[in-house]
């Protein structure tokens, strides 16, 4: 889980560095079924796996949950909350299945955009950004994130810093 931990933070940063937002094809409603801002109160087939203390999310793995996306197998889905709201998933994967994921990625959503130099993807919309990393030699991720409750995490956070920068 520390894994993902570390690359939930790296995806906060990089929609904090990314703010331009352009609509997608297909921006989805929600993940497998759930829709976004669902409380988790609401949601029965979930299991807490742990809190991301540094990004103060809830992480809950869901029952039964296939480790799919076509021919690709993934290593994990881990469904994101914060303050009891769904707002998003990482989902890991082997390396190996990263060019089939980008290619089922761009079918569904469009082009989006590469990120700097790299094979990385990114798509940005109204409501949702999605992007697919080749995060190391060995994993690579997607992240789906909901923006409005991502904008409400990002504001927290900055009036937390804004507080703290009087103890300075």
């Amino acid at each position: 889980m520390e894994k993902l931990r570390l690359v939930a933070l790296s995806v906060l940063l990089s929609f904090a560095l990314t703010s331009v937002a352009y609509s997608f094809e297909n921006e989805p409603d929600g993940f497998r079924g759930i829709k976004w801002g669902t409380n988790i109160k609401d949601l029965h087939d979930m299991t807490f796996s742990e809190t991301n203390k540094s990004t103060h999310d809830d992480i809950y793995e869901r029952k039964g949950d296939s480790l799919k996306i076509g021919d690709a197998k993934l290593a994990l889905i881990g469904y994101l909350f914060y303050e009891g709201k769904f707002w998003g998933v990482s989902i890991m994967f082997e390396v190996d299945n990263f060019s089939s994921l980008k290619y089922t990625l761009i079918q569904k959503y469009g082009a989006g955009r590469k990120v700097n130099f790299s094979n990385d993807m990114e798509w940005d919309g109204e409501n949702v950004k999605i992007d697919i990393r080749e995060a190391s030699n060995k994993y690579g991720h997607i992240f789906y994130q909901y923006v409005p409750i991502l904008k409400h995490k990002l504001a927290v956070e900055k009036a937390k810093a804004k507080k703290a920068g009087s103890d300075l």
